[in-house]
């Protein structure tokens, strides 16, 4: 006769078995939704009048749905949190766990639904130049949010659910209680670390403002650039005796005065509390507003790989850099035409007791400076 202590542990079995079987159905439910998604044949009609028939439901998403799926994520995580108290009473944690996942995929098919009504299709890029006035429905942002929702939350939840299925899996009465030897989790909390990322990402392309948003962009490359230029503070020190010292002395100027522009726009108004939700740009000017810090840091990038292979005796790295300080200065042209026709008006309302005349007396400045330190990197090259 099959005693009570069998019973008990071949019943936790089968709920341990059960919940990390809900949890992979869920991770694959919610991968097969978002692919389907991402296979419709037909464009998203993003006329005005239907979109701003979506605005309640649009509201719900960035309001209601996209943190409440954080708050669930997270305490999911801390119910997985595999211990050896868990191990030893197994049963209150599987409880938690099966009770909890049909809530969060209850959230995660609203997400889905929601997405799929507003965005009903393939979106392409965010290149239309006609948008300027559709608020918060402008290709730019439903870009954006279509991304990160349909392919980096997809494919992070997917990861999520099948590593926390893994760890219910191990919740299991063992055969011996005394054994000394216990199985090393890894702490889920420390796992979710990136899927709360990206969630607050989605938030922040659903109700952040536009100028959070670029700036958000613009901060991940701004790090790149620090980096870039300490490099090259060491190579252009006076008392570096490379042969590439004085070329890296030539375009520190240069590479200081990029990072001065993205700072001070920056600081002085793109990540302030008090900025417009949207701004007078199209999608097609936003889109490139936010890559051209990227595009900038690559370009630094390769002036500090040219940099390093210069050498008076071995011209053609030199005549590489001359060209490359020369598209840097092409590069900026477009984007201080942007922040002079749609940022710099901005910036004298959110900051008080700075006027519109002192932003463009700044630009002015800065682009000369800008162009002497570019003409002397290029006659340095020569």
């Amino acid at each position: 006769m099959v005693g009570p202590e069998t019973l008990t542990r071949n019943q936790l079995r089968h709920q341990a078995a059960f919940a990390a079987k809900i949890l992979k159905h869920l991770s694959e439910d919610d991968y097969n939704q978002f692919e389907r998604l991402g296979r419709f044949c037909t464009l998203a009609d993003l006329s005005t009048d239907r979109l701003h028939s979506y605005e309640d439901i649009f509201t719900e998403l960035h309001s209601t749905l996209l943190p409440r799926f954080r708050e669930q994520l997270i305490g999911l995580a801390e119910a997985v949190c595999i211990s050896d108290a868990v191990l030893e009473n197994p049963a209150p944690t599987l409880k938690l766990v099966i009770e909890m996942v049909p809530k969060l995929q209850l959230t995660l098919d609203r997400i889905v639904r929601v997405i799929d009504d507003v965005i009903p299709g393939q979106l392409l890029e965010s290149n239309r130049t006609n948008d300027q006035h559709f608020g918060q429905f402008k290709t730019y942002r439903l870009c954006g949010l279509a991304n990160t929702v349909r392919q980096d939350m997809d494919t992070e939840n997917y990861t999520i659910l099948m590593d926390f299925s893994q760890l219910i899996e191990t919740v299991t009465v063992q055969e011996d209680h005394q054994s000394s030897e216990r199985p090393q989790f890894v702490n889920p909390l420390e796992k979710i670390g990136d899927a709360l990322d990206i969630i607050d990402t989605a938030i922040r392309w659903s109700k952040g403002s536009e100028l959070h948003i670029i700036h958000h962009y613009w901060q991940a490359n701004l790090i790149s650039v620090d980096e870039t230029l300490f490099s090259l503070l060491i190579r252009a020190h006076p008392r570096c005796e490379h042969p590439t010292q004085p070329v890296a002395q030539s375009v520190l100027p240069l590479i200081k005065l990029a990072k001065l522009f993205f700072k001070k726009f920056a600081s002085e108004g793109m990540a302030k509390t008090n900025v417009p939700f949207c701004t007078e740009m199209s999608s097609d000017q936003l889109a490139l507003l936010e890559k051209t810090a990227k595009t900038i840091d690559q370009s630094v990038l390769d002036i500090l790989e040219y940099v390093q292979r210069s050498d008076a005796n071995n011209p053609d790295p030199n005549i590489a850099l001359s060209g490359e300080v020369k598209k840097l200065v092409s590069q900026f042209q477009y984007c201080l035409l942007l922040v002079d026709l749609y940022i710099v008006p901005l910036l004298a309302e959110i900051n008080v007791g700075q006027s519109h005349t002192y932003f463009k007396t700044w630009i002015v400045t800065w682009n000369t400076l800008f162009s002497h330190a570019a003409h002397n990197a290029i006659q340095a090259c020569q």
